[in-house]
């Protein structure tokens, strides 16, 4: 999927999040071994490769490789450390509303809010960008109420930078509910079952009615049981949703 985006010039960033730590049971997913392998897939091309930490699982007890990150912080300074070696982890985000060096915590606003935080108190924690979440904004307040609000900043009065996701997540897992066409997909709403229709083009409405900065294609999350030939349909048509984003 990402090596077709590259060689179809659809991206500029690719900023995959490694979850795992040196010492996961399986060698394939340890840090260093993923931090090479996307490495390979961007280093003859002009995409910058930026890497998401997994800093929440610091003191984790419920993860194969907990005892590694019961110490988590020495996890994320080896981490950090590899990733400059690699030259793969630092560079720079430009947006309109500001500049941010990487690694970068992005605290989470899935519904125009930070739970807990005011947003003062989120520009204190962080470099000044944080992330909503379209599906949810959509369905409730509604993209179109947010944006009569001035876009996410005006409604949580945040005057930082902003990305959103595409909504994709959700197609996935909100899977019983769903189906997959090449114009979109038709999914159930969790809570009220009012059908609805997702299309490239309208996660694109969305994301500019609540003003993000940095906003996400509409892609499907296949399954990792995936059959061949349905990965394969699911990329070609993720890479074809990706052009109509685009466009």
């Amino acid at each position: 999927d990402i090596k077709s985006w590259i060689s179809n010039d659809c991206v500029d960033y690719i900023i995959p999040q490694l979850y795992f730590g040196f010492e996961y049971p399986d060698n394939n997913f340890r840090f260093d071994n993923l931090l090479k392998d996307w490495f390979s897939v961007t280093e003859k091309s002009d995409v910058k490769l930026l890497i998401g930490l997994a800093t929440y699982k610091i003191n984790t007890q419920n993860e194969p490789d907990k005892q590694e990150w019961s110490n988590g912080t020495e996890v994320i300074k080896r981490q950090v450390d590899i990733c400059k070696q690699s030259g793969a982890r630092y560079g720079i985000l430009h947006t309109p509303h500001g500049d941010f060096e990487t690694p970068i915590f992005m605290p989470v606003g899935t519904k125009a809010n930070v739970k807990t935080l005011i947003p003062s108190e989120v520009k204190e924690v962080s470099q000044g960008l944080i992330l909503g979440n379209t599906y949810h904004l959509w369905l409730a307040p509604g993209d179109e109420i947010v944006k009569l609000n001035g876009g996410i900043r005006g409604f949580m009065n945040w005057d930082g930078a902003l990305l959103t996701d595409s909504g994709g997540f959700q197609v996935f897992s909100l899977a019983k509910m769903r189906k997959i066409t090449e114009e979109g997909v038709t999914f159930r709403h969790h809570k009220s079952g009012e059908k609805l229709f997702l299309s490239p083009e309208k996660s694109m409405e969305i994301q500019h009615n609540l003003g993000a900065d940095i906003i996400m294609v509409l892609d499907e999350c296949p399954p990792f049981h995936a059959s061949y030939d349905y990965m394969e349909d699911s990329v070609n048509r993720t890479l074809r949703w990706a052009k109509r984003c685009k466009e």
